[in-house]
Formats: C-alpha cells, sequence, structure tokens
C-alpha cells in the first residue's frame, strides 16, 4: 500500500510540474498581452488604434493618410 501511495505521490508531482511549466511558458513566450496589446509594435507618427477606428469605406486614400498619417515604410 505505501509503494502504491507513493507512486501516485510522485505521478501527481510530475503532472503538476508539467503543467506549471507549461503554464508559465504559455506567459513568457510570444502571445498576446491583455494588459499591453501594442507592446511590441512600432507604429508611425502620429498613428493610434483609435484614429484606425474612425476609417470608413467611404475614405478616399488621401482622406485616410490624413487622418492616419504616412506610413512607417511604402514601396
Amino acid at each position: 500500500m505505501r509503494k502504491v501511495a507513493g507512486f501516485s505521490l510522485a505521478c501527481i508531482a510530475v503532472l503538476g510540474f508539467c503543467l506549471c511549466f507549461s503554464l508559465a511558458q504559455l506567459q513568457l513566450g510570444e502571445g498576446y498581452n491583455v494588459f499591453a496589446p501594442f507592446i511590441d509594435t512600432e507604429f508611425a507618427k502620429g498613428y493610434t488604434p483609435a484614429k484606425f477606428d474612425l476609417v470608413d469605406e467611404s475614405f478616399s486614400p488621401e482622406k485616410v493618410l490624413d487622418l492616419l498619417g504616412e506610413p512607417l515604410f511604402s514601396v
């Protein structure tokens, strides 16, 4: 009986360690940051996500550039 209890405890400990390790990898790996979603994003000067939300399908390209500003890179 003592061997079964020891084996069960060892299995639970290994599974717990694997679970903790997996959760830590999810938090530390590349992914979506709930608290600062744009933390690693470089925006053009004058651009904000709030301004992007104002863009409408009916806007001309010139109006979009006036609202959002010039892009970081152009081809």
